[in-house]
């Protein structure tokens, strides 16, 4: 805690009074506290963004094997319907 001294000075001589107020440590000093919740809020920040950003090509790559399922499924669906048709053309004769 800054310490503060006052001292009064008056001349008898004149009618001047003079006041010196002297503070000691006075000056705000930080022990890199600041900084150092700076430093650990940007790192948890930093792992925050690799996160969300690991979680998202999940996602991406979790709906490209979706996608590539149904078209799989898709192709599979024409070929039941080309041999259901080959099948009844070949009754049909």
């Amino acid at each position: 805690m800054p310490e503060e001294r006052v001292t009064r000075v008056s001349s008898p001589e004149s009618n001047a009074r003079d006041t010196i107020v002297v503070t000691d440590g006075g000056g705000r000093s930080s022990g890199g506290g600041g900084w150092a919740i700076a430093l650990v809020l940007l790192v948890v920040l930093g792992l925050a963004l690799y996160y969300f950003a690991d979680m998202n090509s999940s996602r991406s790559a979790k709906d490209r094997a979706i996608a590539g399922a149904a078209e799989d499924v898709g192709a599979a669906a024409q070929d039941v319907g080309k041999a259901a048709k080959d099948a009844a053309d070949s009754v049909k004769k």
